[in-house]
């Protein structure tokens, strides 16, 4: 088996609106030939999440292909992410270090609400800091954003969110 960083699972938001081929892909995603997997592919909302497949990353960029190919969303994730070392409570100690921070920054003199949790990635939790202000003012989101890695805890930088978005 490959070491654990070259390995990759599917994360899919919504699944696809019909079942793409697969047959030609079965040597090397052996985990498509289960009927369970199979039929969470067509799952659109919620949507699949993690596949559970633990592919190679050419492997694992074919199978995108397709299943794109057939209206699927999704990304290709390192499998480690399936289970998260960093809860959200500890995301959220992480963060709020890190937003008030930023928020003091970024926007000095302005009134922030607590820290919230906002939402989950396959790769990170997102909590915010709202000022009431910046909203009136037309900002979106209206505060500042801390998105907090699910293995190791570090905040993602907009270098790192901006690479990983330009190579999908």
């Amino acid at each position: 088996m490959a070491p654990a960083a070259s390995v990759y699972d599917l994360y899919l938001t919504a699944g696809c609106t019909r079942q793409p081929p697969l047959d030609d892909l079965l040597g090397a995603a052996p985990g498509l030939a289960d009927a369970t997997v199979r039929a969470r592919l067509l799952q659109r909302t919620p949507g699949p999440g993690f596949l559970g497949l633990d592919l190679s990353a050419d492997a694992a960029r074919a199978l995108l292909d397709r299943l794109t190919r057939a209206e699927a969303r999704g990304e290709m994730v390192p499998a480690a992410y399936r289970r998260p070392r960093i809860d959200t409570q500890a995301g959220q100690s992480i963060a709020e270090r890190a937003l008030i921070a930023q928020a003091g920054s970024e926007f000095p003199g302005y009134t922030f609400r607590p820290v919230r949790y906002w939402r989950e990635g396959p790769r990170w939790w997102v909590f915010g800091m709202i000022a009431d202000a910046l909203v009136d003012q037309g900002h979106v989101p209206g505060g500042v954003l801390a998105y907090v890695d699910k293995l190791d805890g570090h905040i993602w930088q907009p270098d790192e969110l901006q690479r990983l978005f330009d190579t999908r």
